[in-house]
């Protein structure tokens, strides 16, 4: 069987190392990662659906019904929607859970990267019928138990696909949210880059526990700082007893040296969260401390805005090594996520 997932933008890439990190003999994963506009798409082929809902990188999973090059939006909806195909996606839905009656709602989203040749609109008309004249007792509902999606992954390169993850999804539930929260998503891609969990990780700029929330699932030990008195009320309800959390300031850390084997935060934009005059310096400041308290050769993981003085207190650290960076969206916003290493002196 063909699926796909999507994710944040600039995190497809993220979501493929995971997936190929699955025990998986069977599944391979697309080397080319897509985009629809709104998201990052990464195909998988195999014979497995389940494990497929544990990515914790990915916003949503889907069973491939169909794909189709160019055309008018009847021609396209006809190509991706063949019957048995779409039999077979069916069947993986009711394997997962999904309950199927003679009698279903259903709902088509649509996402094209250009509406030169159709409007979307039509594109997500014709698709409604194609799909009754295969199953005329179904009808269009919203919200509905079925979700079919077509997704424009590339250029004239449409996929249509059956929403799968609603059914069961592993990731945390946030239950007190704050302006600003990170994608639980984002977070996972974050907790993923910084290795293999090994002891405790730090989030100095804590805020909600989002991030410590996928530190928690991928089995990492979690301490989290923040200066908010609010933002710390809100991680304890959110995490419960599990981390350890106290207010700080990230320059400032009262904590033990070398005792973290990892070290992954969102850092203010200067957007929701004001930045002070030098934001550079405060920056590098911030590693300073993060090399402090993590043990050598510890990743450090940021997620920051792009051209505020982020990079420059990268390049110019001589405590930290850059290994990796990612351009992301986040919130709207352009930012990057840096992945560190020890540098030339620690």
């Amino acid at each position: 069987m063909d699926f796909f997932a999507l994710t944040q933008p600039g995190i497809g890439p993220v979501l493929r190392r995971e997936a190929e990190s699955l025990p998986l003999r069977d599944l391979s994963v697309d080397a080319d990662v897509g985009f629809d506009g709104r998201a990052d798409v990464v195909a998988f082929c195999g014979r497995t659906g389940p494990a497929l809902l544990g990515l914790r990188t990915a916003e949503a999973v889907l069973v491939q019904v169909g794909t189709s090059g160019p055309g008018a939006a009847a021609k396209v909806a006809a190509t991706m929607w063949e019957p048995r195909r779409a039999a077979n996606a069916l069947s993986v839905f009711a394997g997962l859970g999904g309950a199927l009656r003679p009698r279903m709602g259903f709902r088509v989203a649509v996402r094209v990267l250009s509406e030169t040749n159709f409007r979307r609109t039509d594109l997500r008309r014709a698709v409604a019928q194609v799909v009754g004249s295969t199953y005329p007792r179904w009808g269009l509902e919203d919200p509905a138990a079925l979700e079919l999606w077509v997704v424009e992954s590339s250029p004239g390169r449409f996929r249509l696909g059956l929403r799968l993850d609603k059914l069961s999804r592993t990731g945390p539930a946030r239950d007190l949210e704050r302006v600003g929260a990170l994608r639980p998503s984002v977070a996972a891609a974050m907790v993923l880059l910084a290795g293999r969990p090994k002891g405790w990780m730090l989030d100095a700029f804590c805020g909600s526990g989002t991030i410590l929330a996928a530190g928690a699932d991928a089995e990492w030990e979690i301490a989290g700082c923040d200066l908010d008195p609010a933002a710390l009320l809100a991680a304890a309800g959110n995490l419960g007893p599990r981390p350890r959390l106290l207010r700080a300031d990230a320059l400032k850390l009262p904590l033990a040296g070398g005792r973290f084997s990892a070290a992954v935060s969102n850092l203010p934009f200067g957007k929701r969260f004001p930045l002070p005059p030098n934001p550079g310096r405060w920056f590098g400041g911030v590693m300073e401390e993060l090399c402090r308290v993590t043990v050598p050769g510890a990743k450090i993981v940021l997620l920051g805005p792009r051209g505020r003085g982020l990079e420059a207190a990268v390049a110019q650290s001589r405590r930290v090594e850059e290994l990796e960076r990612f351009d992301v969206t986040v919130l709207g916003e352009p930012a990057r996520i840096f992945v560190l290493g020890p540098g030339l002196r620690r």
